[in-house]
């Protein structure tokens, strides 16, 4: 496994294995292949006029055996030295959480952080994703940021995670509101399912004609670049982005995490049983030091004992009612609502 480089470092092109505990990120410019068990992931980010930092922030995180990782988009309202100041704490709350399978409370806290900045106009949309590597399972959770868009492997085409008669569409941006509780969309990710999160940066840009793409026009970019790699994929869109129409993606932050799995139901290897005890009471201690949070995980039959025995990981088998019910392979359920 790599190390672990200092979050709001700007990053190079490279690959990185993450360490399990780990918490990545920040709001500098990167552009990274990240990978976790079950999981490939490409982040790219380019803060506005070619600054070191932005208003855009972006996490990943693994938990102590590696099931558990979890993605977060944010566009934060403010600059410069405000954004990072938030970015820090958005890594807290992404370590305190990072055993935890339910994603739940960890967007009702991050909404309580940004309620608490509604004095000097602090706000943000964001938008997080929890992958659950024992049964394939993805839970995505909107705020107020644009739609998520997928590409199953067996389609050539990209839809919208969400639309117009989707429950949880019009979830609130973090800040507006001290409490909501918001809506969560859980499907299940086959190998070669591709997943991407974005900033408004790229639905602000125009075509040919100099309207606006809006999130139909950026799934008709994407459909037009084929069935291309995951590799290759951010690149190429960036390109066919800039080349529609001048000034594309030069009056933003530009912010890009593509997610692909790479394998359904993937098997907890020995190591990660056997190292997550220790990795758990290490990131315990060093907390404590710091005067952080401890990043407690669910006390619950799958997330305890499933690091124990996969059986517990897997719906119908042993699963507690903390995890959803299985899901078919092809069916996508919307659970909770905005209030």
């Amino acid at each position: 496994m790599g190390s672990s480089p200092n979050s709001g470092n700007t990053e190079s092109s490279d690959q990185q294995l993450m360490v399990c505990m780990e918490v990545w990120g920040g709001n500098a410019a990167t552009d990274k292949r990240v990978e976790t068990l079950g999981l490939k992931s490409w982040v790219y980010n380019r803060p506005f006029h070619q600054d070191s930092r932005g208003g855009d922030v972006y996490y990943l995180s693994n938990c102590a055996t590696g099931r558990i990782s979890r993605m977060l988009v944010a566009d934060v309202s403010g600059h410069g030295s405000e954004v990072g100041a938030v970015a820090a704490k958005l890594r807290m709350l992404m370590r305190k959480h990072v055993n935890r399978i339910e994603q739940r409370d960890f967007m009702m806290e991050l909404n309580r952080e940004f309620s608490n900045l509604r004095h000097v106009g602090g706000f943000a949309t964001a938008v997080a994703g929890t992958y659950f590597a024992p049964t394939g399972r993805l839970t995505v959770t909107n705020a107020g940021h644009p739609p998520p868009l997928i590409r199953r492997a067996s389609s050539s085409t990209w839809k919208s995670l969400m639309d117009a008669n989707t429950p949880g569409l019009s979830d609130l941006p973090l800040g507006i509101l001290e409490e909501t509780d918001y809506g969560e969309r859980k499907l299940n990710m086959r190998a070669g399912d591709l997943l991407l999160f974005y900033s408004d940066s790229l639905i602000e840009c125009k075509n040919s004609e100099g309207d606006l793409l809006g999130v139909n026009g950026l799934l008709q970019v994407l459909d037009e670049l084929g069935s291309m790699s995951a590799e290759t994929l951010v690149a190429q869109l960036l390109k066919s982005l800039a080349e529609l129409f001048p000034g594309n993606l030069t009056e933003d932050d530009v912010t890009i995490v593509l997610m692909q799995s790479t394998s359904h139901e993937a098997g907890l290897p020995f190591r990660n049983r056997w190292r997550a005890p220790w990795l758990f009471l290490k990131g315990c201690l060093r907390d404590v030091l710091n005067g952080q949070s401890l990043p407690w995980p669910e006390f619950t039959r799958t997330n305890m004992g499933g690091a124990l025995l996969d059986r517990w990981n897997r719906p119908g088998r042993g699963h507690d009612s903390q995890a959803a019910s299985p899901l078919e392979s092809s069916t996508e359920k919307q659970t909770g609502q905005s209030r």
